[in-house]
């Protein structure tokens, strides 16, 4: 599935309540911390890691 062409969507169902938040911060620096600045900015447009 991961290597057909196109967009692909992940749905997580919580088995218990958490803050919203979470879930975000801890996505953004594990890609983070497994890609480039560039490589992890790059497709942001409203992005400016200089700004």
């Amino acid at each position: 599935m991961l290597a057909a062409a196109g967009p692909k969507r992940l749905h997580i169902v919580m088995l218990r309540d958490i803050d919203a938040n979470r879930p975000g911060k801890l996505f953004t620096k594990g890609v983070e911390q497994n890609a480039s600045s560039r490589g992890v900015h790059q497709g942001h447009p409203g992005h400016d890691p200089h700004g």
